[in-house]
């Protein structure tokens, strides 16, 4: 597991978790309103919105566990590296911006987000490999994998200009469905 991948894409859909949040709250209450219908055979209906129901829940809590992990990362780093990280990662401000908030070089600036990443990197692994149920729970899930893979996959063709767009539309189009699974 490549740990400066995962912490790069935590960051990224730092802002995206209580909107996931919320959208599996909503797919939960409506199975659960649905499951009242009747399927056929009304045992294995019953069975599988139930199933559903506490699949979507795990998930759900997954994602919570997540998102608590990092606060607390970002809380127990230095605070000029939580808040670069923040300010590119989380709110998402484009590098000149910050540049010029900050008063940085555009060299002093990459070297802080390198080492600010290097310092959440560290701090995120050791609560992975602390915590054997959170480390197992997002070991075992497989949106992040597929997520991250197509993410590897992507900056190795980056070099490439002209690939750009078509592996930037295949990995929104792979988050996107695997959202929608969940979801």
């Amino acid at each position: 597991m490549n740990f400066l991948k995962w912490s790069k894409s935590f960051l990224l859909i730092y802002n995206l978790i209580p909107s996931i949040v919320e959208g599996i709250d909503n797919l939960v209450l409506a199975k659960g309103v649905n499951s009242a219908q009747f399927y056929g055979t009304y045992a294995k209906s019953t069975f599988k919105q139930a199933e559903g129901i506490i699949n979507l829940t795990e998930k759900k809590v997954n994602l919570i566990n997540l998102k608590v992990l990092m606060d607390e990362t970002l809380l127990e780093m230095k605070e000029e590296n939580s808040k670069i990280l923040i300010l590119r990662y989380v709110d998402g401000i484009c590098p000149g911006d910050i540049m010029q908030a900050l008063k940085l070089s555009r060299r002093t600036y990459f070297r802080r987000v390198n080492s600010a990443l290097g310092e959440f990197r560290h701090i995120i692994s050791l609560k992975f490999f602390n915590n054997k149920n959170v480390w197992k729970l997002f070991r075992d899930e497989n949106l992040l994998d597929d997520i991250f893979e197509r993410i590897t996959v992507f900056n190795s063709k980056i070099k490439d200009d002209d690939n750009i767009d078509k592996y930037a539309d295949s990995i929104c189009g792979l988050v996107l469905n695997k959202l929608k699974k969940v979801l």
